[in-house]
């Protein structure tokens, strides 16, 4: 028989456990998340604003990596990502890649697995519905786990 110990604070990451809480595209592209459980050291999170056409990622647009760092993220932490258009940097751990955002019709996707095939969708936000390309196939829903904000006029 075999037995797999995790650490006491190791949690397998799934949808809804961290959300979006802003996007910027205007100037110096970012975006905020907010954790809702634990995250585990060196936990590798993915982020693009590529459409999703229900079964891959385009190949038109960008994404980025996210290691969270050497200690556990806490429940309830703001992270910030910022400069994603030029030298990108985030507040917690560090990222690879680079992210240009649309002011109109684009959405960022958080995701674990390669680059083009994730394995579990973990939220999205799109500053109009059409940026995501759809949601299906995703388990992520809009006004919930994943967010569609208008502009202000």
């Amino acid at each position: 028989m075999f037995v797999i110990n995790l650490k006491r604070n190791d949690v397998l990451l799934k949808t809804g456990c961290i959300s979006f809480i802003s996007m910027k595209s205007t100037n110096n592209d970012g975006f905020a998340i907010r954790t809702n459980v634990n995250i585990s050291p060196k936990t590798k999170i993915r982020f693009t604003d590529t459409e999703w056409n229900g079964n891959h990622f385009g190949f038109d647009e960008n994404d980025i990596m996210w290691i969270t760092g050497d200690k556990i993220i806490h429940a309830g932490s703001i992270i910030n990502f910022t400069n994603l258009n030029s030298t990108a940097s985030v507040s917690v751990g560090t990222i690879s890649g680079s992210m240009r955002l649309s002011k109109e019709n684009d959405a960022i996707f958080a995701y674990l697995g390669n680059k083009r095939m994730p394995n579990i969708f973990l939220a999205a936000i799109a500053n109009n519905e059409l940026g995501f390309g759809t949601l299906i196939n995703t388990g992520l829903f809009n006004g919930e786990t994943a967010i569609t904000f208008q502009k202000e006029q």
